[in-house]
C-alpha cells in the first residue's frame, strides 16, 4: 500500500505499509513543507486485485476500502512488422473507474502498477485490474520505443487486448571523460533525467530518472528503449556521478536541446570533474585579507520554501556589516524564487532600502535597520534601480503578457510621479550617460524621459538573466539563459560598448553579473553546466579567475570592492583575490538577493 501525490503529479511516494492479517492498516508521515495540493492518493496493490482512492491532506480513521473484482487479461506484444517482441514489460499508465475515479502511475508510484512479461511468442496474460475500468497499458522494451494501448474500456474477464506495436527505439550513447585529463572514467552512472517544470519540482530540483547505466572499462555508455515521449521539455538531461555517499567523486551534466524523434541515434560525450562541492571546501581553506568597509549588505532571504496557500509566510530581509553581524532583520515577507533580476536596492541618499516582494505582489520600504517605513501593495514590480541624483525609483512592472511592460517612476516617498512603455525584466542606471538601461528580448538605453535612445546590435536569444553597468566607461554587461524548447537559445554573457554595439561575447552564462569599474573587474555566474562557477573578467570580458561558487546574486562594496556572493546556503564575502573574508551561513539551500547600502 502507497500513499503518494499521485495523479499528474510528481508521483513522490510519502509513506508505504502493510496490511495485517485482519486486513487493517495503518501509516504515519509528515508531509514535505513544499507540498501543498489539496489531495492525496492510497494505492493498493495486493492479491485481490488493484484499487486506488483519493484521499484529503489531513488525518484520517476508520477508512474502510473495498475491492472490485479483478479481471484476468490476454494480449501480444509486436515490433512494427508485426513480428512478437519478447521480455516487454506491460503496464497500466492510466486508470479511470466510476467508483474509483481516475490515476496515473507517475514517476515513482509507477512501482505500485501491476505487470506482465511477454513470451517468446510475444503473448502476456495480466490480472489485477478492476472490472468495468477504463485502462490506457504502455509496454516497455529495452531495445524499442514505447508501445501504447489506449483508452481500453469497460474491463471484462479472460478479455484478449489488441496487439500492442512497440515503436523503434531512440538511442543515446557515447564516452564519459574526465576534463581536464580525458582520461575515460569507468563504472559512472549515467542518468537521464527529466524537470516536470511544475513549481514545487523546480524549487526542490528534483529530478526523475527516465534510464540510466554504467560506463564500461572505456568510459563508454549506452542507453536504448527510449521514445520520443521521454522528452517532454524537447531536451535530453544527462547527469553523470561516480561513488557512493554525497558528493560523489566525480559529477557532470550534459543538456542537449535538439527534439528527439524515433528512430534517433546521438551521441553525447560527457566531460567531468570533482563535485563542486568538493572544489568549494578546498577553496574556502585559503586565507582572505580583511578589509574595513563603511558598507552594510541587505540581503533577502527566500527562506520558506511556500509562497501561495498560508496565513503568514516566513522570508527574511536581514542587514549585516562587513563582519557578517546583523544589524537588523524584518520577517513575515513572501518571496519567490524566479528572478535574477534586481529586486532589492538602497538609495545613495539616506541608505534606506526598496524590495521587491515577488510573490506579496508589494512594494517595501525600509530604513538601514530593516525597520518597515512604507509600504505599497498590489504592485506586479519585477525589478528596480534608484536614481542617485534624485533619489527616485525606476520599477518595470509585468504587463502580462511576453513583451509588454512599463516603467514606474516613484518620488522617495514611494509616490508615482510617471511612467512609460517598455520591454524587459531589469533594469540598471548608467551614471557615465545619466540614462537607464532595460533588458528584454533587446537591450534598450532610455533617458529620463523614458525614450529609447540607443539599442544593443544583437537581441537576447531566450530570456535576458541580469544586467549590470561600467560607470567608467557605459559599457552595459548583461547576461542571458537559454530554454530547451529552443534550439538557437544560449546561455551567454554579453557586453556592450555604451552605443549598443557589442564589444564581447562568452556562452556559458546565464546567472547574476555585476562591475567593479574602480577595479577593474566584472563578475559573473555560470550555473547551468557541468561545472558551474563564479567567474572574474577583466572589463574587456576576458577571464581571470575561476571560482568554485554558485548562486542566485552579486554585490561589490563601492569602498574596498571586495564582493558579496549570494549562495544557496551561505553568502560569502570574498577579497579582490576572490578569497573568503567572512561567511554568513543559511540553514537552508535558498535564494538570495543582494544590496549595498553605502
Amino acid at each position: 500500500m502507497y500513499i503518494s501525490q499521485g495523479a499528474n503529479i510528481s508521483g513522490d511516494i510519502f509513506a508505504k505499509t502493510l496490511t495485517d492479517a485482519a486486513g487493517k492498516f495503518s501509516a504515519s508521515f509528515v508531509m514535505p513543507v513544499e507540498y501543498n495540493r489539496p489531495y492525496l492518493w492510497l494505492v493498493c496493490n495486493g492479491k485481490p486485485g488493484l484499487l486506488w482512492r483519493s484521499l484529503p491532506q489531513a488525518s484520517l480513521h476508520d477508512l474502510h476500502l473495498q475491492y472490485k473484482p479483478a479481471v484476468h487479461l490476454k494480449g501480444k506484444v509486436v515490433d512494427g512488422d508485426g513480428h512478437p517482441v519478447r521480455q516487454a514489460r506491460i503496464t497500466p499508465s492510466q486508470l479511470e473507474d466510476p467508483d474509483l475515479g481516475m490515476f496515473v502511475f507517475s514517476r515513482g508510484v509507477a512501482q505500485a502498477a501491476p505487470f506482465a512479461e511477454s513470451r517468446e511468442d510475444g503473448s502476456f496474460e495480466l490480472d489485477g485490474l478492476p472490472r468495468g475500468a477504463t485502462v490506457y497499458f504502455r509496454a516497455r522494451h529495452d531495445h524499442y520505443g514505447a508501445g501504447t494501448l489506449m483508452a481500453v474500456q469497460n474491463l471484462s474477464d479472460n478479455r484478449t487486448l489488441d496487439d500492442i506495436k512497440m515503436t523503434d527505439e531512440i538511442v543515446i550513447e557515447g564516452f564519459v571523460r574526465k576534463a581536464d585529463t580525458q582520461q575515460p572514467i569507468a563504472g559512472a552512472t549515467v542518468f537521464l533525467t527529466e524537470n516536470s517544470g511544475s513549481s514545487e519540482d523546480s524549487r526542490r530540483d528534483t529530478d526523475w530518472h527516465l534510464n540510466q547505466t554504467v560506463t564500461d572499462a572505456d568510459g563508454h555508455y549506452r542507453m536504448g528503449g527510449l521514445d520520443s515521449r521521454n522528452f517532454i521539455n524537447n531536451a535530453a538531461n544527462l547527469r553523470v556521478k561516480l561513488g557512493e555517499g554525497e558528493p560523489p567523486q566525480i559529477e557532470g551534466s550534459l543538456r542537449y536541446t535538439k527534439r528527439l524523434y524515433t528512430g534517433d541515434h546521438v551521441t553525447l560525450n560527457l566531460d567531468v570533474d570533482r563535485p563542486l562541492a568538493l572544489r568549494e571546501q578546498e577553496w574556502r581553506l585559503q586565507p582572505g585579507k580583511p578589509a574595513v568597509s563603511h558598507a552594510l549588505v541587505a540581503v533577502a532571504e527566500d527562506a520558506d520554501p511556500n509562497f501561495k496557500d498560508k496565513s503568514a509566510y516566513a522570508d527574511t530581509l536581514t542587514v549585516y556589516d562587513g563582519a557578517g553581524t546583523i544589524h537588523g532583520q524584518a520577517g513575515g515577507l513572501n518571496q519567490f524564487s524566479w528572478a535574477d533580476s534586481h529586486i532589492i536596492a538602497a538609495s545613495p541618499r539616506d541608505g534606506s532600502i526598496w524590495l521587491i516582494e515577488t510573490s506579496g505582489r508589494r512594494l517595501l520600504h525600509y530604513s538601514r535597520e530593516a525597520k518597515l517605513l512604507s509600504e505599497i501593495k498590489g504592485t506586479q514590480y519585477e525589478s528596480l534601480a534608484i536614481d542617485p541624483k534624485t533619489g527616485n525609483i525606476w520599477t518595470l512592472s509585468d504587463g502580462g503578457r511576453a513583451g509588454t511592460s512599463t516603467i514606474h517612476v516613484l518620488n522617495p516617498d514611494g509616490v508615482e510621479m510617471t511612467s512609460y512603455s517598455a520591454a524587459g525584466g531589469d533594469l540598471a542606471y548608467s551614471a557615465h550617460d545619466d540614462c537607464f538601461w532595460i533588458a528584454g528580448s533587446q537591450l534598450s538605453k532610455v533617458d529620463r524621459n523614458g525614450n529609447t535612445i540607443a539599442q544593443g546590435a544583437v537581441k537576447v536569444t531566450y530570456a535576458a538573466s541580469s544586467l549590470a553597468v561600467n560607470d567608467s566607461d557605459g559599457s552595459v554587461w548583461l547576461t542571458e539563459r537559454s530554454h530547451p524548447q529552443m534550439e538557437t537559445s544560449v546561455d551567454r554573457l554579453t557586453i556592450f560598448e555604451s552605443n549598443g554595439q557589442v564589444r564581447k561575447q562568452v556562452d556559458g552564462f546565464d546567472g547574476a553579473v555585476v562591475v567593479d569599474s574602480s577595479h577593474g573587474a566584472g563578475w559573473a555566474f555560470s550555473r547551468r553546466t557541468s561545472n558551474p562557477r563564479l567567474v572574474k573578467f577583466d572589463l574587456n570580458g576576458n577571464i581571470l579567475q575561476t571560482i568554485p561558487l554558485t548562486g542566485s546574486s552579486l554585490a561589490i562594496e563601492p569602498d574596498t570592492g571586495y564582493l558579496w556572493v549570494g549562495g544557496p546556503a551561505a553568502i560569502d564575502r570574498l577579497d579582490l583575490e576572490g578569497n573568503v573574508v567572512a561567511t554568513i551561513k543559511s540553514n537552508q539551500k535558498t535564494a538570495k538577493w543582494i544590496a549595498l547600502i553605502p
